[in-house]
Parts: structure tokens; sequence; C-alpha cells
């Protein structure tokens, strides 16, 4: 079997970011850290070096529920912080529209990018989720239905 993960990058990653008001940067960060597990602000900072700086992106990230503080700071170790369940909730969302196990939704209420006041670029990408969910529906295998 073939994959192409990466065939449907852009439209997922557009997805990504409008549907959970994220800019690359930050969902680029999300994804590494993921795997990171647990970090203190240090590896952080590492992780962050060939991306735009922005001194805020941190606090930003804590603030809307993206990062989650695991353990305080105490007797002199530095605080670890992890990906929250909202971060890993979205990254494994993603992942499963990449690997064409879950489509992206095609309704506005769930999805911003179909909204009637959507910009142009955003009116662009919907026929692409379209061509995207139907060509994932086609490689599913057919359910055979029992009389």
């Amino acid at each position: 079997m073939q994959t192409d993960y990466l065939k449907y990058w852009h439209i997922v990653r557009r997805w990504a970011m409008v549907a959970n008001k994220l800019t690359g940067p930050e969902l680029d960060l999300l994804l590494f850290l993921r795997s990171e597990r647990y970090f203190t602000k240090k590896q952080y900072r590492r992780s962050e070096f060939a991306l735009k700086w922005n001194k805020k992106r941190f606090h930003s990230l804590v603030d809307r529920g993206w990062i989650q503080e695991f353990r305080p700071n105490m007797n002199g170790v530095a605080a670890r912080y992890q990906v929250s369940i909202k971060g890993l909730r979205m990254i494994s969302k993603l992942y499963k529209v990449l690997d064409g196990k879950e489509e992206i939704s095609e309704f506005s209420v769930k999805n911003p990018i179909f909204r009637e006041d959507a910009c142009f670029t955003d009116r662009m990408y919907q026929q692409q989720i379209r061509d995207m969910n139907n060509a994932i529906r086609q490689q599913r295998p057919r359910l055979r239905r029992s009389k």
C-alpha cells in the first residue's frame, strides 16, 4: 500500500490553523513538542530556533490551553511542561486526517473555512477539502451489508 502522508499537508495544515486559531509556527511547535513529552522553558526555546522570533508565544500557548504545566518549579529544578489534552486531541485528529482515517468537516459549524464570511483563501481551500475528502472516501474499503 502506498502512503502519501504529505500529499494533503498544505490543506490539513491550513484547516488545523484556522479551526484552532493557531499560527503556522505555533502549530509546528506543538507538533514538535508532542514527541518531547515533558520539556522545560529552556528546551522549548531551543525548539523554536528556526521559527520567526516571538517572545510572547510560549505564554500565549499556555494561556490558550495548548501547553500546560506538568510540574512546577521546585527546589531549584526547572518547571516541566507538556502539550495539553486539547493539543494532543488536535494533533491526533490531524494525523488521522493525513492517514486517511478521518475527513475534515465540510459544515460551517465545525469548520470555519466553510463559513459564509470566509476569506478568499479559505474559499479556495473549500474545494480542495472536498476533493481530499472524496479521495479519502474512495480509498476506504467498502463495508458489506448483511441481509
